[in-house]
């Protein structure tokens, strides 16, 4: 069975309505087992961690230093 999990960029900061993709501790295609980092982004007064949720194989649409609107994957 196929299925996708998509990660949608948390709102960590009530202010906050983009975050900075500052580092990928992975790469497209990397398999990865749910708990581990998988990204790093910056906020305008942190930074914060992305567990997967899940294990499987992991596809990036984004880059480092993309920055990206909170909700979106």
């Amino acid at each position: 069975m196929n299925s996708q999990t998509i990660i949608k960029v948390p709102k960590e900061n009530v202010n906050d309505e983009y975050c900075t993709l500052i580092e990928l501790r992975i790469k497209t295609g990397d398999y990865v087992k749910r708990g581990s980092v998988i990204c790093i982004f910056e906020t305008s007064k942190a930074t914060f961690e992305v567990e997967a949720s899940a294990n499987g194989y992991a596809h990036f649409f984004v880059s480092e230093n993309d920055e990206i609107k909170v909700g979106k994957p």
